[in-house]
């Protein structure tokens, strides 16, 4: 079995956790986590989310954050937002974050309604003009993320063919605004994924768009976490998002534990043929 030679794991914990914590968390411990994540050698941090602080108080200090942190050369700092009013704040921070949009969709209706309050076709339109205001503020869109990839609270299982239509939707958003993209994640965004489902996941994308590199965004709420990163690895997956001590995600669903990023360097280093770690 031929392994990758080598992974990519970005760093989510401060913006995925923050957010569902009981709280309020101080800035200042905000602040002081990422610059010891900064101090560990990593090379990918998602720091903060610029949303909206009625829906989402534990990012009501988004800017303050991102001022305070003490950014590291060599380290690339991001953030995420999902309109364009957040984008126009990250905006403020340019000299200090990576700023890039994404094209989101997920491969579960039910989930989407839930989550978005929107369909299918709700989805699309919102993404395009998503993409459109991103080109006009020449922020780059760096990749398709398919939520709910390998099933739903909402609708049980997701097959690999929902999941091949959702990342067929998201390519031809890109199309159509002349946006070149070759990465997808693909988020087990309720903690559904199996080592199975991974595969079946995985194999029906590339069969369909074998120009794509997949990356996964896995969840451990049902302790398959590293089987399914394992799943990954095995085959070829060289790009996986963790959290620093499982920190949570919010969800529609409840509280999701994130894959932890120790976790997934020990699964690395614990492989002969997994020789370097860029994290």
């Amino acid at each position: 079995m031929d392994l990758p030679d080598s992974v990519v794991i970005s760093e989510e914990g401060p913006r995925e956790g923050f957010q569902i914590e009981p709280g309020p968390i101080a800035t200042t411990d905000k602040i002081a986590l990422i610059d010891a994540l900064s101090a560990c050698g990593l090379r990918r941090i998602q720091i903060a989310s610029f949303v909206n602080p009625k829906h989402v108080p534990g990012w009501a200090d988004a800017e303050a954050v991102t001022e305070g942190f003490s950014a590291r050369e060599g380290i690339e700092y991001s953030a995420v937002w999902f309109n364009e009013a957040g984008m126009l704040r990250a905006l403020a921070f340019k000299d200090k974050l990576t700023l890039a949009g994404f094209i989101s969709l997920s491969a579960s209706e039910p989930f989407a309604i839930r989550n978005l309050n929107r369909d299918r076709a709700g989805q699309i339109e919102a993404m395009r003009q998503y993409v459109r205001v991103h080109r006009e503020a020449s922020v780059p869109i760096a990749k398709i993320i398919v939520m709910a990839a390998f099933g739903c609270n909402f609708a049980g299982d997701v097959s690999p063919a929902k999941v091949v239509e959702t990342v067929a939707d998201a390519l031809a958003i890109a199309r159509e605004a002349g946006v070149a993209v070759q990465d997808v994640t693909l988020a087990d965004s309720m903690g559904w994924a199996t080592p199975r489902r991974v595969a079946h996941a995985i194999g029906a994308v590339r069969n369909r768009f074998d120009d794509l590199r997949i990356a996964l965004h896995l969840h451990d709420t049902r302790g398959q976490g590293i089987a399914c990163a394992y799943e990954g690895l095995r085959l070829g997956v060289t790009a996986f998002d963790a959290a620093v001590a499982g920190l949570v995600a919010s969800s529609v669903a409840g509280a999701i534990r994130a894959l932890p990023a120790s976790m997934v360097m020990c699964s690395c280093s614990g492989l002969a043929s997994v020789k370097t770690q860029h994290i």
